[in-house]
């Protein structure tokens, strides 16, 4: 498990997942990143297909920057300001790079696609759409 403590950087995911098949390509990566996170180096997903790495990118999907909106409305007395994207289709994306891309219907769908990339032979962008806003809790 790799995570960037202290300062929680947007985009630390795709490479940092990247480096880590490099380093251990005996081992499975799947990279759990938000969708203003992918897009912060999604131009990484090139290098992943070059080298046809298995890494598996599962972006959470909320149309937004979720945690900040929400940092934001918290501090601001409830505004916030810019916090809303404007996506593009992540699997189209994905394929356009040269990788596999998929839209999971639920998180049910979860375990069989993740088990179908990680038996593919390069990287695999899944997309889960998600509306469930910060802060989270954990149950």
């Amino acid at each position: 498990f790799l995570y960037p403590v202290g300062s929680a950087t947007l985009g630390y995911g795709v490479p940092a997942a990247i480096g880590a098949q490099i380093a251990r390509p005996d081992r499975a990566v799947i990279c759990v990143v938000g969708d203003g996170g992918f897009m912060y180096s999604v131009n990484e997903l090139a290098t992943a297909v070059k080298y046809r790495l298995p890494v598996v990118f599962l972006v959470m999907n909320d149309d937004r920057y979720g945690a900040i909106k929400w940092l934001q409305e918290t501090l601001f007395e409830g505004r916030w300001g810019e916090a809303d994207l404007t996506n593009p289709d992540f699997p189209a994306l994905a394929r356009a790079f040269g990788a596999r891309g998929e839209c999971l219907a639920s998180v049910e769908a979860l375990p069989t696609a993740i088990g179908k990339a990680l038996g593919a032979e390069g990287p695999t962008v899944l997309e889960l759409r998600m509306t469930i806003d910060p802060p989270w809790e954990l149950g």
